[in-house]
Parts: C-alpha cells; structure tokens; sequence
C-alpha cells in the first residue's frame, strides 16, 4: 500500500470479516483525525495487515460490523465490564460499609482513618497511572500490560483480604492500605478498556462501579464478621476471571495490536520482537507529532470534559456526607431519614446510567455546552437545595429532603457517565482515546479526594464553630456556602476559558 497516494479526503477502505469493503470509520462519534494520525494509522494498518493481524481483520469498527452492537459478542463484552467494575470496587466498598463492626471493635476514630486510606488515596493512584501507564504500555506493550496490570492487581487484593481474619488495628488498617490504591488503579485500567471498546461500555463501567456500594451494604447486612474475609478474597477473583476472557477476546485483541503500532509509530524508542522503531517500515520522521514521545497532544475538550467530571464527583461526596446532618430530622416511611435517603440517593446513581442509555436511544445526548451546563446547575442550586434542606429548620424535612438529595444522585450519574462517553469518542484514534480516559479518571479522583477533604473540613469546622463559638447554623452555613460559591466560581471560569 502506498501511503504517500493516499487521498485522505475519501474514507479508507478496508475489508470486513467477510472480505467485504467496509469504510474505515469508528463508530463512536468522535472527531476527525488530523492528516498526521491519519498517515499514520494507514502505515500502522499495513504492518499489521502484514503479519500481527491476520488478513481482512478490521481495525476500527466498518459500517458492517456495527450491527454487532445488538449481538451477544458485544453483550458478552459489557456483563465482563460490568462484572470487573463491580468486583474490583466491591471490597472497598464492603470495608467502608462496616461501619457498627469497626467502631464498635475498634472506635470512631479508627473508622474514620481507615475511610480516608480507602478513599484519599484515589487522586495519587490516578496521579501514578497517569505518568507511568503509557510509559508502561510502550515498553512491555499494550497487549501484555493490560492483561497483567489487573491479574496483579486483582491477586494482591484477594491475598490482602485475608488480614480481615487478623483482630488488630493493624491489620484493619493494613487492609484499608492495600484495598485503597489497589481499587483506584483497578478503576483506572477498568476505565483504560472502555475506551478500547464502543461507549456504551462506559455505562456498564458505571453501574458497577455505584452498584458495589449496594451490595457491599447487603453483605455487611446478611453476613456474619467473620465470615466477611471470604467476600473480600473472591471478589477480586470473580473481577479477574470476568478480565481475562475480555482481554483475550478478538476485538480487544486487535485493538491493543492497533494501539501498540500507534505507539510504536509516536515512541521511536518502543521495541517490538527485540527490534526498535527504526526497524519497522512505517518508522516516523523526527519530525512527526509525538515521534520523540514526549506525549499525545489530547483536544482541549478533553479537561474541559475532565473538569465537569471533577465538579460532579465533588458533588456527590459532598452530598453523600450530608446525610448524617439529617439524623435528627423526622422519620420518613417509618424508617430514620438518613436511612432513606442513603437508599435514595445511592439507588437513583445506578438508576442514572440505565437511563443514558433510554435517552441516547430516544435520540437525546448532550453536547460539552449543554454537560458543563448541566454539571454548574447541579452543583449550585442543587447543592445550596440540599444544605438548606439539612440545616434550615422549616426546609428539614422528608417532602424536601427525600426528592432533592435523590434528584442530586441521579444528575450526578448522568453527568459522570456523559462525561467519560463523550471522552471516550474525542477520537478514532484508540491510542489517543486510552490517554484521553486517564485524564477523565484523574480529574474524577480529583473531585473525589477533594469532596472527601471538604466533608471532614466541614464536619470539623461545624462542630467548633457551633459547639467552641456558640455561633448559629445559618452562620456557619452561609460561611461555608460563601467558601463553596468562590471555588465553583474560579473553577467555571477556568471552564470557560
């Protein structure tokens, strides 16, 4: 094939798995590649035509092959995501729902730290994949890193749940110590994947993410202490036999093969078979865009899209630290109101990702405008709904309380969940669409760890100012509220920019 000839204002044509011509296209609505990227997956399409791939393999999704979007292969794909995102979170989630079997063991205290092992440490472990998997991916290769990221991941934590048994605080925080990186980096690589495969993955990424938290409270509920170290070591396990049939799968296969030329063609450092870049026939000029891998240069829309990720999750974990201010307020349906509005809040979050699916199928799907826009209403005027619910007493109540904090968790979902789909169709250039994924995770830790820091900061200044100052609620509220509106307000014109 001559690349040099190459038209590229007509689409290229490659065959199907049937030998028909189909247009090289993505499938995911993601943007135009530049002539650079586009001469260079027409010279990585011709090495792997010439021996990774077998012939008529193709590369990126063809007009004929989306129909596999309604068969069971496609199917198949997203319950293994689903299953891995629900297993790699379900530990951390079990050990964060223990709350009476810790503190009543060990204290308040105690809990306290071992929820902040598992949770502050999200952002870090984001941070570290972020600067290291690439680097990773380019000198062991795509299809070996992938695969063997997660089996080391998901076996550390099944060993680490046995410190469960072990009754000291030690072990407990050993435990929290392990579980917590451990999870983030096994959401990270989850994450990785989606971006491998069409976007409708990513909702299943997301429900099982959120579905964890439910039956992580379903296990602590139903079964006996210490008999929780059991769940702790399969769950890991049950992710990792769910990894490696679709990590070894055909399209995902292929994908990593395509993504691993890509780099090759962007890192004239990267070997493959014992021979470097300069080896390979399509081997870039110095002067090619990302040959001396100093990086991918992403679209802009990717932080805009990762800063609306950051803003909701903040959301979220501000919210769900909110419940404990309704302890006081009046029972709804017989039950204490945090109760239900844990159920709520949590229930509406997995309820959230079924429907993008319902609205992408009625032909609804934000533009980056319309997200952002839908991310600063959430987080302001549903947010100053939902502190005003928890502390100003004619607003404490079950009508108010209930409809807003369950309204939160599910605009919460849709727009974590748009945020990654849409990131994950920034391009067709699977290689780009992989970094454009950890952006989004690290921004998401971001807004994680920096909920979590804003919770206990306003748990702790609420209790001083209220109990050390006398000072009343609506002060301390308006104080914090004031503290909140300057942050969004700095991170929306950063947005805007």
């Amino acid at each position: 094939m001559d690349v040099s000839s190459n038209d590229f204002s007509q689409p290229l044509v490659v065959n199907d798995q049937m030998g028909r011509p189909g247009r090289l296209e993505s499938g995911r609505g993601g943007s135009d590649l530049s002539v650079a990227d586009k001469d260079l997956l027409l010279r990585a399409s011709e090495t792997v035509h010439g021996g990774l791939l077998a012939p008529n393999t193709p590369l990126l999704t063809t007009r004929d092959s989306r129909r596999e979007a309604y068969c069971w292969r496609r199917n198949t794909r997203n319950l293994q995501i689903l299953v891995v995102s629900l297993s790699t979170m379900l530990p951390l989630s079990t050990l964060s729902a223990s709350v009476s079997q810790i503190t009543e063991l060990y204290g308040s205290s105690t809990y306290q730290l071992v929820v902040g092992l598992l949770f502050l440490s999200a952002f870090p472990m984001a941070l570290l994949q972020k600067h290291f998997d690439r680097e990773i991916d380019v000198k062991y290769s795509s299809r070996v890193a992938f695969s063997y990221r997660m089996i080391i991941l998901c076996f550390l934590m099944s060993v680490a749940g046995f410190l469960y048994q072990v009754q000291s605080v030690g072990a407990l925080l050993a435990l929290a110590f392990i579980l917590g990186p451990f999870t983030w980096l096994s959401n990270g690589a989850t994450v990785a994947m989606c971006s491998l495969l069409p976007s409708t993955s990513f909702i299943y990424q997301g429900t099982g993410f959120q579905a964890a938290t439910w039956v992580g409270f379903g296990f602590v509920s139903f079964i006996k202490a210490e008999s929780m170290w059991m769940v702790l070591c399969a769950a890991p396990l049950m992710g990792l036999m769910a990894w490696v049939p679709l990590v070894r799968g055909t399209r995902v296969q292929n994908q990593l093969n395509l993504k691993d030329e890509i780099m090759r063609a962007r890192s004239p450092t990267m070997e493959s078979g014992g021979s470097g870049i300069q080896d390979r026939p399509f081997a870039p000029d110095a002067s090619e865009e990302g040959a001396a891998g100093e990086g991918i240069e992403l679209p802009p829309e990717v932080n805009r899209l990762g800063v609306c990720l950051c803003v909701s999750m903040f959301g979220s974990i501000a919210a769900s630290g909110l419940i404990s201010y309704f302890a006081d307020a009046p029972e709804a349906f017989g039950t204490p109101l945090e109760q239900v509005l844990y159920l709520a809040f949590n229930s509406m979050n997995i309820l959230s990702r079924i429907m993008v699916l319902v609205f992408e199928s009625m032909g609804f799907k934000p533009t980056l405008r319309q997200l952002e826009l839908l991310v600063f209403i959430r987080i302001t005027l549903g947010t100053a709904l939902l502190y005003s619910s928890a502390f100003v007493p004619h607003l404490n109540s079950p009508a108010i309380a209930v409809p807003a904090l369950a309204a939160y968790g599910f605009f919460g979902g849709l727009t974590i969940t748009w945020g990654f789909k849409i990131a994950g169709e920034v391009s067709d250039c699977c290689d780009t669409n992989v970094e454009a994924a950890r952006v989004c995770v690290l921004w998401q830790s971001a807004g994680l760890s920096i909920g979590a820091s804003f919770s206990g900061a306003f748990a702790a200044g609420y209790e001083c100012l209220t109990e050390s100052f006398q000072l009343t609620e609506a002060l301390v509220l308006s104080g914090f509220s004031l503290a909140l509106v300057t942050w969004l307000v700095v991170v929306w014109r950063f947005v805007a920019r």
